[in-house]
């Protein structure tokens, strides 16, 4: 009676499995097509277009002036030829690809419903975030080594990866108009013990320079006033002539170009 009873469970449980089975060897494959029809796959995140809170994502910086013209284009699956031109016709630019099947666009707010419309066939339009500009491993450094910035002087290296959706400020709006270039070159060269143009890693540093920089021309001009001035003179000049290819290696780094005052 029991070997009865435990061949029936065995029997249930077979029967169980292979009805499970088809389901479960098309769930991996239903759920792919499902993630390509309506994800979006940043390096940052992953957008579900089927959430009702992307939608809202604008209101966060809605104020800022022209933030409503870069989108996110999703289509339904992979684009044609003919969808990609009629997309770079509508839109200002298109910055690129996203996967699975988006893009990245600019363009009016007024005329963004036509990417729905037959000649272009997007399935879903939403705003760009600022937020997934932000790499998730940006906020996990961050956490990871806060104790660690703290024994470096508060310094954490990262590396920007600047993106294009944004329009350049041409004219910005300066406290100072800076430090001229030949005083910011000879504090360099201070800094650097006048044998070289070394950066500043504090503005400590720059006050040391500033402090060198005046005791070396104190000094040359003790020594035309003491000492003989063609031997003097001869020094000097061997000197620039020593640390003239440096400063002007520093100055095409920094890229100084002469813009003539307004």
């Amino acid at each position: 009676m029991k070997s009865r009873n435990m061949a029936t469970a065995l029997a249930w449980i077979v029967g169980l499995a292979l009805c499970a089975a088809p389901s479960l060897a098309r769930e991996p494959g239903e759920q792919s097509a499902a993630s390509r029809t309506a994800v979006i796959a940043l390096a940052s995140r992953e957008i579900d277009t089927r959430e009702a809170a992307v939608a809202k994502a604008l209101d966060v910086f809605s104020a800022e002036p022209g933030a409503e013209e870069y989108v996110l284009v999703k289509f339904p699956g992979p684009v044609t030829a003919a969808q990609v031109d009629a997309l770079a016709r509508l839109t200002e630019r298109v910055y690129t690809y996203l996967p699975h099947d988006a893009f990245l666009v600019r363009m009016p707010l007024a005329r963004q419903h036509e990417l729905t419309d037959a000649a272009v066939g997007a399935s879903w339009i939403g705003p760009y975030h600022p937020a997934y500009k932000i790499s998730p491993a940006v906020t996990a450094a961050a956490k990871a080594s806060a104790g660690a910035a703290v024994k470096t002087g508060g310094r954490l290296p990262v590396l920007l990866h600047l993106y294009p959706d944004a329009p350049l400020d041409d004219d910005p709006v300066l406290d100072s108009r800076g430090v001229p270039w030949p005083v910011f070159a000879s504090l360099l060269v201070a800094n650097g013990w006048f044998r070289d143009a070394r950066g500043f890693k504090s503005t400590r540093h720059v006050l040391r320079a500033g402090v060198r920089l005046l005791a070396f021309i104190a000094a040359w001009i003790a020594a035309f006033a003491w000492l003989p001035t063609l031997p003097v003179a001869l020094v000097l000049a061997g000197w620039v002539a020593y640390i003239a290819p440096k400063v002007r290696w520093v100055s095409r780094e920094f890229q100084n170009v002469k813009v003539p005052s307004p």
